[in-house]
């Protein structure tokens, strides 16, 4: 198989778990649990807790483990848990074990932000944030699909074959990705098995090298942008509900086929991004976003909801095609696991911060109408705070290139 065909192949199939693990959880799970097991919001929150948590555990990990079993290893293992979790959940009713596995979900999505990405930035080779942003796409791509197909047997209570089908699924593509990854050509050995540097080894020199611009992404952009999407992906849905009146199988449709704008500003993004300032296009992504989420709240019907829903995914295209170019692009190639390792905790961290105010927030009795508009007013704070910085910034926020030294 050709090396650009074994590269698609292997990112559809971590796309597909990345998805599945991601808005499957936001769209399938939600519905099993609010719709099928009769849970509250406050306590679908919780459960999300657990995800956000797990993130935020599995990431401090990620790197040891890919020193150890090698990244092709530690990846494999990672989408084989995440089949194994939506395995467990076809079986069980009770919302602590669901939370539970959402827990061990995380490992999945942690090794995929911390592992898999730099891979693809190193085995794709030059520009990093085409390659970035292509594997985004297909991720965006295959969510629309595995979402849609599922959400019409979730609307019918199909819920354990749904579940069992989706990890039969993950362990699969967990298998074609191993297969895949033996091909000397595409991964050496020692590429492979070379030691990742995260947290546990990380030494005073390196942390020099983790300036600005890499803190204004961490600190402005990677902590503000979590506020706004976890409350989209976490509440659409109740929304939906609550305010539009729509039903599982039109909120399962329009939350997968909700995504297909993001596809065309991913592609302009791949184009644009390792020609122009990424900060500043990571910033407007997040202004931009932050700005549609809020009105989706306050949208005087479904129509403009949906409108506005479908606006939203076209802007936050631009943030999924930037922030790890944004990111990879501000550090040293040998540091690109490091980078991510905090980037991802600075998601996951702020993720949990996120969803601890919205199930503050609805425990108190506010509206979800309320949630979205604080929660997005905080990450437009944070993307107008990151794009005043890339626009007086006086140099571009590059370090390195993809394939060359320190």
């Amino acid at each position: 198989m050709p090396r650009l065909l074994r590269i698609l192949a292997m990112s559809s199939a971590v796309g597909f778990v990345a998805a599945i693990t991601w808005f499957g959880i936001y769209t399938l799970v939600n519905a099993y649990m609010v719709r099928g097991l009769g849970c509250s919001d406050a306590e679908w929150t919780s459960a999300t807790l657990w995800l956000t948590g797990g993130m935020v555990v599995w990431q401090l990990l990620a790197a040891p483990m890919a020193t150890k079993l090698g990244r092709v290893g530690a990846m494999t293992l990672a989408l084989l848990v995440g089949g194994a979790a939506y395995a467990v959940i076809a079986v069980t009713r009770s919302p602590l074990v669901i939370g539970m596995m959402l827990g061990c979900m995380g490992l999945t999505q942690a090794m995929i932000s911390v592992v898999f990405i730099p891979l693809i930035a190193d085995v794709g080779g030059d520009p990093p944030g085409r390659a970035i942003a292509a594997y985004e796409w297909l991720v965006t791509a295959v969510s629309v699909a595995a979402s849609g197909s599922g959400g019409s047997l979730i609307d019918r209570g199909v819920y354990a074959p749904v579940f069992l089908a989706i990890a039969g699924l993950s362990m699969a593509s967990a298998g074609l990705f191993f297969m895949l990854c033996r091909d000397p050509a595409l991964l050496s050995k020692a590429a492979d098995s070379r030691p990742a540097i995260g947290l546990h080894n990380v030494t005073r020199a390196d942390l020099k090298l983790l300036g600005w611009p890499f803190l204004a992404v961490l600190v402005l952009g990677i902590s503000a942008e979590p506020f706004y999407y976890h409350m989209v992906n976490q509440l659409f849905p109740n929304l939906a509900r609550q305010d539009y009146g729509m039903g599982e199988a039109r909120i399962a449709t329009i939350v997968a086929l909700g995504r297909l704008p993001s596809l065309l500003s991913l592609v302009l993004v791949a184009h644009r991004i390792d020609r122009g300032n990424t900060i500043a296009i990571y910033g407007m992504g997040i202004v931009a976003s932050g700005t549609m989420a809020i009105a989706m709240a306050w949208a005087p019907g479904a129509a403009w909801g949906v409108g506005l829903y479908l606006a939203y995914y076209l802007c936050h295209g631009v943030v999924w095609g930037a922030n790890c170019a944004a990111a990879n692009a501000a550090v040293p190639p040998r540091l690109r696991e490091l980078a991510f390792t905090l980037i991802c905790l600075g998601q996951a961290g702020f993720a949990y911060v996120a969803g601890w105010l919205h199930q503050q927030m609805l425990e108190r009795g506010c509206s979800i109408r309320a949630v979205y508009t604080v929660s997005g007013s905080i990450a437009l704070v944070g993307g107008v705070c990151l794009l005043i910085y890339a626009m007086a910034s006086p140099r571009k926020p590059i370090v390195g290139s993809a394939t060359g030294s320190d």
